[in-house]
C-alpha cells in the first residue's frame, strides 16, 4: 500500500514558495520572480526508507492576509484545502 502525503506551501507574495517546490521537484532554481496566479499541485513519488510514498504538494498563490482562528472560521476550505498532512510555511 503507498502512503500519501499532503503538503500545503503557504505564504506571503516574493518569498519563494514556488521556488523552493521547483528545487525539491526538479533539482533547479530561477531567481527571477514569477508571482503564482492561482494554486498549482504537484504529484510526484518518493522512496524513502525503501518504500514508495506519493506527495500531493500545494502550491498557493500568495495570501494578503490570515484569520486569526483559521480551523474555526472555515477559511482553509475557502482556498480550496480541506485536509493536509504538512503545512509548510515560508
Amino acid at each position: 500500500m503507498v502512503t500519501t502525503f499532503k503538503i500545503a506551501v503557504l505564504g506571503a507574495q516574493g518569498v519563494g514558495k514556488s521556488a523552493i517546490v521547483r528545487q525539491f521537484l526538479y533539482n533547479e532554481f530561477s531567481e527571477v520572480c514569477v508571482p503564482t496566479k492561482a494554486r498549482r499541485i504537484y504529484l510526484p513519488a518518493v522512496v524513502m526508507n525503501g518504500h514508495v510514498h506519493d506527495l500531493q504538494i500545494m502550491d498557493f498563490p500568495p495570501i494578503t492576509s490570515f484569520p486569526v482562528n483559521t480551523l474555526q472560521s472555515g477559511w482553509l476550505p475557502m482556498i480550496g484545502l480541506k485536509v493536509s498532512g504538512v503545512f509548510w510555511a515560508v
